[in-house]
């Protein structure tokens, strides 16, 4: 269970994945295009850290071609946040 944790947290070790997830938070459904303009970034770039969020979840997408719009999974972070802190003993009962 710990590996599952730390997979999931390296989504967060990146500061322009931090910054994406920040441009999706404050404005909802953006594509490539829109991201990478917002973060100053190249699409190919936008399109690989996108692949890694949306691999755990952090974030969803809706193809509409050729686009494709991505949204942050506002219920993922919070939940594995606080299955993490369960698995510390912080809170609650640990799935550990």
């Amino acid at each position: 269970m710990p590996d599952q944790y730390a997979a999931f947290f390296k989504c967060f070790c990146a500061s322009s994945r931090n910054r994406m997830l920040r441009v999706l938070a404050q404005h909802g459904e953006l594509s490539v295009e829109e991201i990478a303009q917002r973060v100053g970034l190249k699409e190919p770039t936008v399109s690989r850290h996108l692949q890694l969020l949306r691999l755990h979840g952090v974030v969803e997408v809706r193809p509409e071609p050729p686009m494709h719009y991505y949204s942050l999974n506002g219920d993922v972070v919070p939940r594995r946040f606080a299955d993490f802190l369960a698995f510390l003993g912080l809170t609650g009962s640990s799935e550990a």
